[in-house]
């Protein structure tokens, strides 16, 4: 049974996968494997509306356009 702990650790848990991705794709973008980043982001985004984090949503979506 899931109380409210389990729930704020499943978020963190959403929120440090969705930054990994980001830092994974950031990676790939750096050297011009776009494609393969922009996948990364977009599974982040994906996390990251699952979630409803404004902050990262924002941070995600900047990178996207810089790509």
């Amino acid at each position: 049974m899931c109380n409210e702990f389990c729930l704020i650790e499943e978020l963190c848990d959403r929120a440090g996968e969705v930054t990994a991705l980001l830092n994974i794709g950031s990676i790939y973008a750096g050297r011009e494997q776009k494609n393969i980043a922009k996948s990364l982001y977009m599974n982040a985004q994906n996390l990251v509306q699952q979630i409803n984090h404004q902050s990262l949503a924002e941070k995600v979506q900047q990178l996207l356009d810089a790509l």
